[in-house]
Protein backbone atom coordinates (compact mmCIF):
# COMPACT_ATOMS: atom_id res chain seq x y z
CA UNK A 1 0.00 0.00 0.00
CA UNK A 2 1.40 3.17 -0.86
CA UNK A 3 1.95 5.82 1.66
CA UNK A 4 -0.83 8.13 0.32
CA UNK A 5 -3.28 4.96 0.44
CA UNK A 6 -1.57 4.09 3.78
CA UNK A 7 -2.88 8.05 4.99
CA UNK A 8 -6.34 7.74 3.74
CA UNK A 9 -6.89 4.10 5.32
CA UNK A 10 -5.86 5.61 8.74
CA UNK A 11 -7.32 8.91 8.58
CA UNK A 12 -11.02 7.46 7.83
CA UNK A 13 -10.53 4.17 10.64
CA UNK A 14 -9.60 7.42 12.76
CA UNK A 15 -12.91 9.41 11.66
CA UNK A 16 -15.00 5.94 11.78
CA UNK A 17 -13.92 5.53 15.18
CA UNK A 18 -13.90 8.98 16.15
CA UNK A 19 -17.42 8.89 15.15
CA UNK A 20 -18.39 5.82 17.37
CA UNK A 21 -16.67 7.45 20.80
CA UNK A 22 -19.41 9.25 23.20
CA UNK A 23 -17.88 12.77 22.46
CA UNK A 24 -21.17 12.87 20.20
CA UNK A 25 -23.18 13.07 23.71
CA UNK A 26 -22.14 16.63 23.26
CA UNK A 27 -22.81 19.49 21.43
CA UNK A 28 -19.26 20.30 20.87
CA UNK A 29 -15.64 18.84 22.64
CA UNK A 30 -12.16 19.04 22.17
CA UNK A 31 -9.95 16.05 21.75
CA UNK A 32 -9.62 15.92 25.61
CA UNK A 33 -13.45 14.83 25.83
CA UNK A 34 -14.65 17.68 27.72
CA UNK A 35 -18.18 18.62 27.44
CA UNK A 36 -18.29 22.22 26.64
CA UNK A 37 -21.87 23.29 25.55
CA UNK A 38 -22.15 26.49 24.64
CA UNK A 39 -19.08 27.69 25.80
CA UNK A 40 -14.85 27.13 25.12
CA UNK A 41 -11.69 28.13 26.94
CA UNK A 42 -11.71 31.54 24.44
CA UNK A 43 -14.71 32.67 26.08
CA UNK A 44 -14.28 31.50 29.70
CA UNK A 45 -15.83 34.47 31.77
CA UNK A 46 -12.47 35.00 34.23
CA UNK A 47 -12.95 37.53 36.55
CA UNK A 48 -10.17 39.73 38.00
CA UNK A 49 -8.39 37.00 40.15
CA UNK A 50 -9.63 34.24 37.43
CA UNK A 51 -6.97 36.15 35.05
CA UNK A 52 -4.26 36.08 37.54
CA UNK A 53 -4.77 32.60 38.38
CA UNK A 54 -4.46 32.19 34.39
CA UNK A 55 -1.27 33.27 33.70
CA UNK A 56 0.27 32.29 37.01
CA UNK A 57 -1.18 28.51 35.72
CA UNK A 58 0.67 29.53 33.04
CA UNK A 59 3.56 30.05 34.19
CA UNK A 60 3.54 26.72 36.57
CA UNK A 61 2.46 24.44 33.86
CA UNK A 62 5.76 25.69 32.00
CA UNK A 63 8.11 24.83 35.42
CA UNK A 64 5.78 21.96 36.01
CA UNK A 65 8.14 20.53 33.08
CA UNK A 66 11.12 20.16 34.95
CA UNK A 67 11.70 17.10 37.32
CA UNK A 68 12.38 19.01 40.10
CA UNK A 69 10.11 21.44 40.52
CA UNK A 70 7.40 18.16 40.29
CA UNK A 71 9.22 16.54 42.89
CA UNK A 72 9.50 19.61 45.43
CA UNK A 73 4.88 20.31 44.77
CA UNK A 74 4.79 16.02 45.45
CA UNK A 75 6.69 15.96 48.59
CA UNK A 76 5.36 19.53 49.97
CA UNK A 77 1.87 18.36 48.86
CA UNK A 78 2.53 15.03 51.12
CA UNK A 79 3.04 16.95 54.25
CA UNK A 80 -0.32 17.42 54.17
CA UNK A 81 0.15 21.12 56.38
CA UNK A 82 -3.41 21.39 56.70
CA UNK A 83 -4.99 18.04 56.37
CA UNK A 84 -4.96 17.90 52.73
CA UNK A 85 -2.54 17.75 50.28
CA UNK A 86 -2.20 21.44 49.63
CA UNK A 87 0.58 23.35 49.09
CA UNK A 88 0.36 27.34 49.83
CA UNK A 89 2.48 29.13 47.06
CA UNK A 90 3.86 31.49 49.48
CA UNK A 91 5.01 29.45 52.21
CA UNK A 92 7.56 27.25 49.58
CA UNK A 93 8.78 30.57 47.34
CA UNK A 94 11.67 31.00 49.36
CA UNK A 95 12.62 27.31 49.91
CA UNK A 96 16.31 26.46 48.29
CA UNK A 97 15.81 24.86 44.42
CA UNK A 98 18.15 22.89 43.00
CA UNK A 99 17.71 22.13 39.21
CA UNK A 100 16.21 23.56 36.33
CA UNK A 101 19.03 25.25 34.68
CA UNK A 102 19.36 22.80 31.97
CA UNK A 103 16.05 22.70 30.48
CA UNK A 104 15.87 26.89 30.88
CA UNK A 105 19.18 26.26 28.96
CA UNK A 106 17.57 25.01 26.15
CA UNK A 107 14.90 27.63 26.27
CA UNK A 108 18.10 30.23 26.29
CA UNK A 109 16.53 31.66 29.50
CA UNK A 110 19.07 30.40 32.26
CA UNK A 111 21.26 32.01 34.03
CA UNK A 112 24.79 30.76 34.67
CA UNK A 113 24.63 29.43 38.10
CA UNK A 114 23.12 25.48 38.38
CA UNK A 115 21.15 25.77 41.41
CA UNK A 116 19.13 28.53 42.52
CA UNK A 117 18.88 30.46 45.83
CA UNK A 118 15.20 29.96 46.20
CA UNK A 119 11.94 28.36 43.89
CA UNK A 120 10.98 31.81 43.37
CA UNK A 121 14.11 32.61 41.85
CA UNK A 122 13.93 29.33 39.82
CA UNK A 123 10.05 30.83 38.76
CA UNK A 124 11.30 34.11 37.41
CA UNK A 125 12.32 32.83 33.74
CA UNK A 126 8.86 31.35 33.45
CA UNK A 127 7.30 34.95 33.64
CA UNK A 128 8.11 37.75 32.00
CA UNK A 129 9.73 39.20 34.79
CA UNK A 130 9.96 39.19 38.65
CA UNK A 131 7.85 42.28 39.01
CA UNK A 132 5.08 40.49 37.23
CA UNK A 133 5.76 37.22 39.33
CA UNK A 134 5.96 39.43 42.80
CA UNK A 135 2.42 40.66 41.51
CA UNK A 136 0.46 37.78 41.03
CA UNK A 137 1.86 36.28 44.41
CA UNK A 138 0.79 39.51 46.46
CA UNK A 139 -2.58 39.78 44.83
CA UNK A 140 -3.13 36.18 46.08
CA UNK A 141 -1.93 35.47 49.32
CA UNK A 142 -4.13 32.21 49.49
CA UNK A 143 -3.07 30.76 46.23
CA UNK A 144 -2.36 26.85 46.73
CA UNK A 145 -1.38 24.09 44.36
CA UNK A 146 -3.46 21.39 45.06
CA UNK A 147 -3.15 17.75 44.37
CA UNK A 148 -6.14 15.78 43.89
CA UNK A 149 -6.60 12.48 44.93
CA UNK A 150 -8.49 10.38 41.33
CA UNK A 151 -10.64 7.51 40.99
CA UNK A 152 -9.54 4.35 40.68
CA UNK A 153 -5.93 5.11 41.89
CA UNK A 154 -5.63 6.71 38.82
CA UNK A 155 -3.80 10.00 39.63
CA UNK A 156 -2.92 11.14 43.22
CA UNK A 157 0.19 12.92 44.99
CA UNK A 158 1.47 9.36 46.31
CA UNK A 159 1.36 7.47 43.29
CA UNK A 160 2.26 10.12 41.19
CA UNK A 161 5.49 9.37 39.44
CA UNK A 162 7.41 12.50 38.83
CA UNK A 163 10.19 10.93 37.01
CA UNK A 164 7.55 9.50 34.47
CA UNK A 165 7.26 12.15 32.06
CA UNK A 166 3.53 11.07 30.66
CA UNK A 167 2.73 12.52 34.22
CA UNK A 168 4.03 16.12 33.91
CA UNK A 169 0.10 17.06 34.92
CA UNK A 170 -1.74 19.35 33.23
CA UNK A 171 -2.94 22.40 35.26
CA UNK A 172 -6.55 23.09 36.24
CA UNK A 173 -7.92 26.46 37.87
CA UNK A 174 -10.67 26.54 40.20
CA UNK A 175 -12.38 29.74 39.48
CA UNK A 176 -15.59 31.14 41.92
CA UNK A 177 -17.72 32.54 38.84
CA UNK A 178 -17.90 29.34 36.73
CA UNK A 179 -19.33 25.76 37.26
CA UNK A 180 -16.20 24.55 34.28
CA UNK A 181 -12.83 23.74 35.37
CA UNK A 182 -10.65 25.71 32.25
CA UNK A 183 -7.55 23.74 32.25
CA UNK A 184 -3.94 24.22 30.89
CA UNK A 185 -2.56 21.49 28.90
CA UNK A 186 0.75 20.29 29.08
CA UNK A 187 1.06 20.77 25.62
CA UNK A 188 -0.50 24.08 25.18
CA UNK A 189 -3.77 22.70 24.39
CA UNK A 190 -6.03 24.44 26.98
CA UNK A 191 -9.47 22.95 27.67
CA UNK A 192 -12.55 22.56 29.66
CA UNK A 193 -14.05 20.17 32.34
CA UNK A 194 -17.73 19.97 32.05
CA UNK A 195 -18.59 19.71 36.07
CA UNK A 196 -20.00 16.80 36.36
CA UNK A 197 -17.13 15.25 34.20
CA UNK A 198 -13.60 13.57 36.45
CA UNK A 199 -10.51 13.09 34.83
CA UNK A 200 -8.34 10.39 35.93
CA UNK A 201 -4.61 11.51 34.39
CA UNK A 202 -2.02 13.76 35.86
CA UNK A 203 -3.66 17.14 36.80
CA UNK A 204 -2.94 19.12 39.64
CA UNK A 205 -5.26 22.26 41.14
CA UNK A 206 -4.96 25.75 41.07
CA UNK A 207 -7.65 27.47 43.58
CA UNK A 208 -7.68 29.67 47.21
CA UNK A 209 -6.86 28.16 50.19
CA UNK A 210 -10.30 27.50 51.87
CA UNK A 211 -8.24 26.46 55.51
CA UNK A 212 -6.44 29.32 55.98
CA UNK A 213 -6.83 33.17 56.71
CA UNK A 214 -3.99 36.23 56.44
CA UNK A 215 -3.09 38.96 58.85
CA UNK A 216 -4.95 40.74 56.33
CA UNK A 217 -8.40 39.24 57.24
CA UNK A 218 -10.56 40.91 59.70
CA UNK A 219 -11.24 37.96 62.01
CA UNK A 220 -7.53 37.41 62.14
CA UNK A 221 -7.45 39.06 65.36
CA UNK A 222 -9.99 37.11 67.27
CA UNK A 223 -9.02 34.07 65.34
CA UNK A 224 -7.25 31.90 68.24
CA UNK A 225 -5.24 28.89 66.37
CA UNK A 226 -1.74 28.45 65.20
CA UNK A 227 0.40 31.20 63.51
CA UNK A 228 2.18 30.28 60.55
CA UNK A 229 4.74 33.03 59.35
CA UNK A 230 4.99 33.92 55.97
CA UNK A 231 7.30 36.56 54.00
CA UNK A 232 7.05 40.36 53.38
CA UNK A 233 4.91 40.89 56.60
CA UNK A 234 2.31 38.12 55.63
CA UNK A 235 1.22 35.77 58.11
CA UNK A 236 -1.46 33.18 58.00
CA UNK A 237 -3.57 31.21 60.97
CA UNK A 238 -5.92 28.08 60.35
CA UNK A 239 -9.20 29.68 60.06
CA UNK A 240 -10.37 26.52 62.48
CA UNK A 241 -8.50 24.54 64.94
CA UNK A 242 -9.40 21.05 63.18
CA UNK A 243 -7.66 22.15 59.81
CA UNK A 244 -4.13 22.05 62.15
CA UNK A 245 -2.60 18.82 62.04
CA UNK A 246 -0.99 19.57 65.36
CA UNK A 247 -3.73 20.61 67.45
CA UNK A 248 -5.34 17.59 68.15
CA UNK A 249 -2.58 15.80 69.09
CA UNK A 250 -1.48 18.54 71.71
CA UNK A 251 -5.02 19.13 73.13
CA UNK A 252 -5.77 15.17 73.39
CA UNK A 253 -8.21 14.85 76.18
CA UNK A 254 -7.63 12.21 78.47
CA UNK A 255 -10.35 10.13 78.97
CA UNK A 256 -12.64 11.35 76.29
CA UNK A 257 -15.28 9.04 74.97
CA UNK A 258 -16.93 10.47 72.49
CA UNK A 259 -20.66 9.57 71.20
CA UNK A 260 -22.41 8.22 68.59
CA UNK A 261 -24.56 5.72 67.20
CA UNK A 262 -23.04 2.68 68.41
CA UNK A 263 -21.14 4.07 72.05
CA UNK A 264 -23.40 6.24 74.49
CA UNK A 265 -21.69 6.95 77.05
CA UNK A 266 -23.32 6.49 80.60
CA UNK A 267 -23.96 9.52 81.79
CA UNK A 268 -25.97 10.59 79.01
CA UNK A 269 -28.16 6.74 79.65
CA UNK A 270 -28.62 7.87 83.24
CA UNK A 271 -30.03 11.08 82.04
CA UNK A 272 -32.32 9.48 79.85
CA UNK A 273 -33.21 6.79 82.84
CA UNK A 274 -33.82 8.42 86.23
CA UNK A 275 -36.58 10.80 84.30
CA UNK A 276 -37.72 7.90 82.11
CA UNK A 277 -40.90 7.20 84.44
CA UNK A 278 -41.34 10.74 86.00
CA UNK A 279 -42.20 13.89 83.15
CA UNK A 280 -41.03 16.54 85.58
CA UNK A 281 -37.40 16.83 84.53
CA UNK A 282 -34.81 17.57 81.29
CA UNK A 283 -31.67 15.37 80.85
CA UNK A 284 -29.79 18.07 81.11
CA UNK A 285 -30.91 19.31 84.30
CA UNK A 286 -29.35 15.93 85.47
CA UNK A 287 -26.25 16.13 83.50
CA UNK A 288 -25.36 19.38 84.19
CA UNK A 289 -27.05 20.65 87.73
CA UNK A 290 -27.22 16.64 88.98
CA UNK A 291 -30.97 17.31 89.55
CA UNK A 292 -33.32 14.10 89.79
CA UNK A 293 -37.18 13.48 90.80
CA UNK A 294 -35.80 13.48 94.72
CA UNK A 295 -32.87 16.41 94.41
CA UNK A 296 -34.41 19.25 92.58
CA UNK A 297 -31.79 21.72 93.44
CA UNK A 298 -27.99 21.62 92.40
CA UNK A 299 -25.15 24.13 91.55
CA UNK A 300 -24.05 23.54 87.56
CA UNK A 301 -21.20 20.97 87.21
CA UNK A 302 -18.55 23.38 86.51
CA UNK A 303 -16.79 22.77 82.67
CA UNK A 304 -17.11 18.76 82.81
CA UNK A 305 -19.50 19.01 79.83
CA UNK A 306 -19.88 20.68 76.84
CA UNK A 307 -22.59 20.88 74.03
CA UNK A 308 -20.85 18.85 71.20
CA UNK A 309 -22.28 18.22 67.09
CA UNK A 310 -21.83 14.27 67.47
CA UNK A 311 -23.60 13.13 64.05
CA UNK A 312 -22.94 15.06 60.90
CA UNK A 313 -24.83 13.91 57.77
CA UNK A 314 -25.36 16.21 54.23
CA UNK A 315 -30.02 15.77 53.77
CA UNK A 316 -31.32 16.08 50.49
CA UNK A 317 -35.00 14.45 49.31
CA UNK A 318 -32.54 12.12 46.98
CA UNK A 319 -28.69 11.60 47.43
CA UNK A 320 -27.92 13.20 44.52
CA UNK A 321 -29.93 16.13 45.45
CA UNK A 322 -27.83 16.30 48.87
CA UNK A 323 -24.24 16.28 46.74
CA UNK A 324 -25.75 19.27 45.09
CA UNK A 325 -26.80 21.45 47.57
CA UNK A 326 -23.24 21.02 48.72
CA UNK A 327 -21.45 21.22 45.31
CA UNK A 328 -22.55 23.64 43.38
CA UNK A 329 -21.65 27.37 42.00
CA UNK A 330 -22.53 29.87 39.51
CA UNK A 331 -23.96 29.24 36.10
CA UNK A 332 -21.33 30.65 33.52
CA UNK A 333 -23.95 30.96 30.51
CA UNK A 334 -25.82 33.38 31.78
CA UNK A 335 -23.70 36.31 32.52
CA UNK A 336 -25.27 38.26 35.54
CA UNK A 337 -26.32 35.51 37.96
CA UNK A 338 -26.16 38.49 41.06
CA UNK A 339 -28.91 40.17 39.24
CA UNK A 340 -31.32 37.83 37.52
CA UNK A 341 -34.46 36.26 39.35
CA UNK A 342 -34.30 32.90 37.65
CA UNK A 343 -30.86 31.94 36.87
CA UNK A 344 -29.48 27.84 38.00
CA UNK A 345 -27.39 26.55 39.82
CA UNK A 346 -25.26 23.82 38.37
CA UNK A 347 -23.33 21.13 40.66
CA UNK A 348 -19.58 21.34 40.26
CA UNK A 349 -17.13 18.38 40.59
CA UNK A 350 -15.48 18.37 44.22
CA UNK A 351 -12.29 16.68 42.95
CA UNK A 352 -11.23 20.08 42.46
CA UNK A 353 -11.36 21.31 46.42
CA UNK A 354 -10.20 18.00 47.64
CA UNK A 355 -11.93 17.96 50.89
CA UNK A 356 -15.98 19.55 51.42
CA UNK A 357 -15.14 22.78 54.52
CA UNK A 358 -18.10 23.07 56.50
CA UNK A 359 -18.90 26.56 58.96
CA UNK A 360 -21.35 25.98 61.66
CA UNK A 361 -22.13 29.17 64.03
CA UNK A 362 -23.79 28.78 67.68
CA UNK A 363 -25.90 32.26 68.46
CA UNK A 364 -26.84 31.73 72.03
CA UNK A 365 -28.01 35.12 74.70
CA UNK A 366 -26.30 36.37 77.40
CA UNK A 367 -28.32 37.72 80.42
CA UNK A 368 -25.34 39.73 82.31
CA UNK A 369 -26.45 42.48 78.76
CA UNK A 370 -27.80 42.73 75.69
CA UNK A 371 -24.72 41.37 73.80
CA UNK A 372 -25.52 37.68 72.68
CA UNK A 373 -22.29 35.47 71.70
CA UNK A 374 -21.50 33.62 68.27
CA UNK A 375 -18.96 31.05 68.20
CA UNK A 376 -17.68 29.43 65.36
CA UNK A 377 -16.47 26.43 64.31
CA UNK A 378 -15.25 24.74 61.18
CA UNK A 379 -14.43 21.17 59.74
CA UNK A 380 -13.66 19.65 56.93
CA UNK A 381 -14.96 15.75 55.38
CA UNK A 382 -14.25 13.80 52.15
CA UNK A 383 -16.84 12.84 49.67
CA UNK A 384 -16.54 9.62 50.49
CA UNK A 385 -17.07 10.47 54.44
CA UNK A 386 -20.50 12.06 53.40
CA UNK A 387 -21.58 10.06 50.22
CA UNK A 388 -22.05 6.53 48.47
CA UNK A 389 -19.95 7.44 45.23
CA UNK A 390 -20.84 4.76 42.32
CA UNK A 391 -18.26 5.77 39.29
CA UNK A 392 -19.10 5.72 35.93
CA UNK A 393 -16.37 5.32 34.03
CA UNK A 394 -15.75 6.45 29.74
CA UNK A 395 -13.44 7.07 27.11
CA UNK A 396 -12.97 9.97 24.52
CA UNK A 397 -10.83 10.34 21.90
CA UNK A 398 -8.70 7.70 20.05
CA UNK A 399 -4.56 6.87 20.40
CA UNK A 400 -2.73 9.35 21.69
CA UNK A 401 -5.40 11.14 22.45
CA UNK A 402 -7.42 8.56 24.47
CA UNK A 403 -8.55 9.67 27.91
CA UNK A 404 -10.81 8.09 30.54
CA UNK A 405 -12.97 10.17 32.42
CA UNK A 406 -15.20 9.51 35.58
CA UNK A 407 -18.73 10.48 36.54
CA UNK A 408 -19.91 10.38 40.00
CA UNK A 409 -23.03 8.49 40.38
CA UNK A 410 -24.67 9.34 44.03
CA UNK A 411 -26.10 6.51 45.31
CA UNK A 412 -26.28 6.77 48.94
CA UNK A 413 -26.03 9.58 52.13
CA UNK A 414 -23.36 8.77 54.79
CA UNK A 415 -23.45 9.59 58.77
CA UNK A 416 -20.18 11.08 60.13
CA UNK A 417 -19.32 10.74 63.73
CA UNK A 418 -18.10 14.21 64.68
CA UNK A 419 -17.22 13.45 68.41
CA UNK A 420 -14.50 10.40 68.71
CA UNK A 421 -10.91 11.06 70.09
CA UNK A 422 -8.30 12.61 68.50
CA UNK A 423 -10.87 13.30 65.64
CA UNK A 424 -13.12 16.16 64.72
CA UNK A 425 -13.32 18.34 67.45
CA UNK A 426 -16.93 20.01 67.27
CA UNK A 427 -17.19 21.56 70.54
CA UNK A 428 -18.80 24.33 71.85
CA UNK A 429 -20.44 25.70 75.39
CA UNK A 430 -21.48 24.81 78.94
CA UNK A 431 -25.15 25.37 79.27
CA UNK A 432 -24.54 27.43 81.86
CA UNK A 433 -28.62 28.05 81.93
CA UNK A 434 -28.23 30.95 84.89
CA UNK A 435 -25.68 33.18 82.40
CA UNK A 436 -27.03 31.62 78.92
CA UNK A 437 -30.47 31.62 76.88
CA UNK A 438 -31.93 28.03 77.14
CA UNK A 439 -32.29 27.51 73.28
CA UNK A 440 -29.21 28.16 70.92
CA UNK A 441 -29.56 28.43 67.45
CA UNK A 442 -26.80 26.76 65.10
CA UNK A 443 -26.42 27.84 61.49
CA UNK A 444 -24.82 25.52 58.93
CA UNK A 445 -22.95 26.54 55.49
CA UNK A 446 -20.77 24.58 53.16
CA UNK A 447 -17.39 26.91 52.14
CA UNK A 448 -16.71 28.06 49.05
CA UNK A 449 -15.10 31.65 49.80
CA UNK A 450 -13.11 33.88 52.28
CA UNK A 451 -14.78 36.87 51.70
CA UNK A 452 -16.52 37.87 54.92
CA UNK A 453 -18.18 40.36 56.30
CA UNK A 454 -19.58 41.05 59.88
CA UNK A 455 -23.38 41.68 60.80
CA UNK A 456 -25.17 42.78 63.98
CA UNK A 457 -28.48 40.66 64.17
CA UNK A 458 -31.04 41.39 67.32
CA UNK A 459 -33.08 38.38 68.82
CA UNK A 460 -35.35 37.72 71.64
CA UNK A 461 -33.86 35.22 73.70
CA UNK A 462 -35.57 33.41 76.38
CA UNK A 463 -33.74 32.43 80.07
CA UNK A 464 -34.51 30.69 83.23
CA UNK A 465 -35.41 32.70 86.17
CA UNK A 466 -34.78 29.49 89.02
CA UNK A 467 -31.33 30.82 90.14
CA UNK A 468 -30.51 30.96 94.08
CA UNK A 469 -27.70 31.82 96.03
CA UNK A 470 -27.58 29.49 98.74
CA UNK A 471 -25.91 31.40 101.95
CA UNK A 472 -24.53 28.44 103.76
CA UNK A 473 -22.32 27.20 100.71
CA UNK A 474 -22.16 30.42 98.28
CA UNK A 475 -23.29 28.17 95.97
CA UNK A 476 -25.49 29.03 93.25
CA UNK A 477 -27.96 26.76 92.38
CA UNK A 478 -30.95 25.85 90.30
CA UNK A 479 -34.02 25.40 92.25
CA UNK A 480 -36.75 23.23 91.22
CA UNK A 481 -37.02 20.90 87.70
CA UNK A 482 -37.40 22.54 84.53
CA UNK A 483 -38.50 25.94 84.91
CA UNK A 484 -39.06 25.69 88.70
CA UNK A 485 -41.96 28.14 89.60
CA UNK A 486 -40.22 31.13 88.24
CA UNK A 487 -40.77 30.06 84.23
CA UNK A 488 -38.71 32.12 82.22
CA UNK A 489 -37.78 35.74 81.08
CA UNK A 490 -37.03 37.52 77.78
CA UNK A 491 -35.03 40.14 76.77
CA UNK A 492 -33.33 41.48 73.15
CA UNK A 493 -29.76 40.02 72.57
CA UNK A 494 -27.44 41.55 69.76
CA UNK A 495 -25.30 38.90 67.60
CA UNK A 496 -22.23 39.66 66.10
CA UNK A 497 -22.49 37.08 62.67
CA UNK A 498 -20.00 36.28 60.23
CA UNK A 499 -21.33 36.08 56.55
CA UNK A 500 -18.96 34.30 53.91
CA UNK A 501 -20.19 35.53 50.33
CA UNK A 502 -20.56 32.61 48.08
CA UNK A 503 -21.27 29.89 50.51
CA UNK A 504 -23.87 27.21 50.17
CA UNK A 505 -26.42 27.85 53.16
CA UNK A 506 -27.28 24.72 54.76
CA UNK A 507 -29.82 26.06 57.16
CA UNK A 508 -30.58 26.03 60.66
CA UNK A 509 -31.09 23.96 63.97
CA UNK A 510 -32.55 25.74 67.21
CA UNK A 511 -31.95 23.28 70.08
CA UNK A 512 -33.70 23.98 73.86
CA UNK A 513 -31.95 23.12 76.83
CA UNK A 514 -35.33 20.80 77.64
CA UNK A 515 -34.74 18.54 74.36
CA UNK A 516 -33.73 15.20 74.92
CA UNK A 517 -30.02 14.37 73.98
CA UNK A 518 -30.93 10.51 73.15
CA UNK A 519 -33.72 8.65 72.95
CA UNK A 520 -34.74 5.26 74.17
CA UNK A 521 -36.62 2.37 71.76
CA UNK A 522 -36.76 -1.11 72.51
CA UNK A 523 -34.23 -1.14 75.21
CA UNK A 524 -31.81 0.73 72.47
CA UNK A 525 -30.34 4.25 73.35
CA UNK A 526 -29.61 6.24 69.90
CA UNK A 527 -28.76 9.98 69.93
CA UNK A 528 -31.58 12.69 68.98
CA UNK A 529 -31.72 13.97 65.29
CA UNK A 530 -32.74 17.56 64.39
CA UNK A 531 -33.06 18.33 60.51
CA UNK A 532 -32.72 21.26 59.07
CA UNK A 533 -32.94 22.42 54.70
CA UNK A 534 -30.00 20.02 53.80
CA UNK A 535 -28.58 19.19 56.93
CA UNK A 536 -29.02 16.21 59.81
CA UNK A 537 -26.64 16.58 62.99
CA UNK A 538 -27.16 15.33 66.79
CA UNK A 539 -26.20 17.19 69.71
CA UNK A 540 -25.27 16.36 73.10
CA UNK A 541 -23.95 17.13 75.89
CA UNK A 542 -20.15 15.43 76.11
CA UNK A 543 -17.98 15.48 79.25
CA UNK A 544 -14.53 17.17 78.71
CA UNK A 545 -13.52 17.09 82.09
CA UNK A 546 -12.71 14.00 84.54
Amino acid sequence: MNTKLKFSFVLSIAILMSNCSDENLSNSANQNGSVAKSISYENIPFDAKGKIMEKFGIGISAALKVKEFRELIKTESLKRFNKDTDVLSNLIKDKPFNGGDEYLRKLNKSSKVSNFPTLHDFLIPFFLSEEELNNYENQLPLLTIFVPELPDNSFSAETWDVNNLEQIPDVAIRLDNITYTPVIGRDNDNYLIAPEDVPSWSIIVLKDNERLITNNDPNYSTTQTRIIEGDNGLDYRFSDNNFDPTFITNTKLSGFEGANDNFIPQYLKTGYDVFSNDPTGWQRDNIYYGLTPTNTSGPISGGKYREYITTFKVNGSTPQTAYNSISDSFNEIRKDPAIRSDWQRENTSAWTEGNFEFIIQLSYGAKSSNLGATLRKEFSATPNDLFEITWDKRTTGIWFWRKTWYRPRITGLKTMNTAVPNGVRLEFSVWDLNNFANHFLYSFEEKDANTTTTNSETKSSKFNANFSLEPSTGLLKKIGLKFGASYETSQSNTFTVVITTGNDKMGDVELNFYDNAINKVNGVYYLRRYTSNNVEVSIAPLQVQF
